[in-house]
């Protein structure tokens, strides 16, 4: 799954040469991938949740692209363009692939709060990749890590950007086939883990009523939790509702839940 969403994404930044770069730069740069098994390290072995390293940050930049592409199709511009007459939508797509794939490296240091450390530890690898002192790329960077900061829902932290709107539910969109954001206990059986285990497929696409549509697949009603619990209310935090529809397909009841039409 992770090599042919990697083959997609390439395609969809395929146009965008610096967004591209950077993509690249964050794949291969030592410092991204030794926190990225640090965070794992904290989540998966000392913890025993589930991951947040490499993977995880690609998948989520992997959606937050897709989603921002979207929503610029649709007519709406991100507020980096909109506001400043240096940027064009390509600093947009830098904003949010550098967020959606940093947002979890905190976890290096400890899971609680780890926003705050991904936050602090993003700055010096932004500035190395950003090292032109210039206005447009001190904003983005001013905005990667709004995007990184709001991304757990954290109502102290409201993002107002789109750009840092979109993370939170980029990061909720990864919880196809146990994969939920909430972090739970491998094995453990629970609500957490047997809802986690319920979602079989997650897919962003053009909406009905509404620019996106986040369709959801489980197999049981126990997935209800992930999208209730964590999609929606990180949705909300962001005060993304305008911008997202929901539609789960509980497929052992042949039952069709929609949310936020």
């Amino acid at each position: 799954m992770l090599e042919t969403m990697n083959e997609v994404l390439e395609a969809r930044l395929k146009p965008y040469k610096n967004a591209k770069t950077l993509l690249n730069f964050l794949r291969n740069d030592k410092q991204v991938n030794y926190l990225l098994e640090a965070a794992n390290a904290v989540a998966i072995q000392r913890l025993g949740y589930n991951d947040h390293g490499v993977t995880h940050s690609t998948i989520t930049t992997f959606n937050a692209v897709k989603m921002l592409q979207l929503l610029n199709e649709s007519g709406i511009t991100p507020n980096l363009p909109k506001e400043s007459r240096l940027a064009k939508f390509e600093d947009s797509l830098e904003v949010v692939i550098a967020a959606a794939y940093l947002h979890d490296i905190g976890n290096a240091v400890m899971r609680g709060e780890h926003e705050l450390f991904s936050l602090i530890l993003a700055k010096d690898i932004l500035n190395r990749f950003y090292e032109k002192t210039t206005p447009l790329n001190e904003r983005k960077k001013a905005m990667v890590l709004e995007g990184i900061i709001c991304h757990m829902g954290n109502p102290a932290w409201p993002p107002t950007s789109l750009e840092a709107k979109i993370i939170p539910v980029a990061d909720a969109c990864d919880m196809q086939e146990g994969r939920a954001r909430i972090p739970y206990s491998l094995g453990k059986k629970d609500i957490h883990g047997l809802s986690a285990l319920a979602i079989k497929k997650v897919r962003i696409k053009e909406g009905k009523k509404k620019p996106l549509q986040i369709y959801v697949e489980m197999d049981s009603s126990a997935g209800v939790f992930q999208i209730e619990e964590l999609l929606l209310r990180k949705i909300k935090a962001a005060s993304f509702e305008s911008y997202v529809e929901i539609t789960a397909n509980i497929l052992s009841r042949k039952e069709v839940l929609t949310y936020l039409d």
